[in-house]
């Protein structure tokens, strides 16, 4: 038998139904995969997280490897923001709307 390595065909969903297969070792690193999957499409990993695809809520751990899981899909999902945060954004939002007198 060749040296061939057993991959494994995972599927990346993204927000707005979109999709991406990819082929992978099952052992790399959740974290690779991650990588790979907001650089397909420009996400900003910071603002990203990876999710189970049957327990939506579940984020999943980077440091562990893809068989850990035995999945073979996973969600980019958007990080929520904490109350505090979204709070804070809004209020931000609000004080740079300033309104101008009307022009004479």
């Amino acid at each position: 038998m060749s040296g061939r390595q057993i991959t494994n065909r995972v599927t990346i969903n993204y927000p707005l139904h979109q999709k991406h297969v990819v082929r992978v070792k099952p052992t790399i690193a959740l974290s690779e995969l991650f990588k790979l999957a907001v650089k397909q499409k420009n996400l900003d990993p910071v603002r990203y997280e990876l999710h189970h695809p049957t327990q939506k809520d579940l984020v999943l751990d980077l440091t562990a490897p893809l068989n850990q899981y035995a999945i073979s899909e996973v969600m980019v999902v958007g990080k929520q923001m904490s109350h505090s945060e979204s709070s804070t954004r809004y209020t931000i939002n609000r004080t740079r709307r300033q309104v101008l007198p009307p022009s004479e």
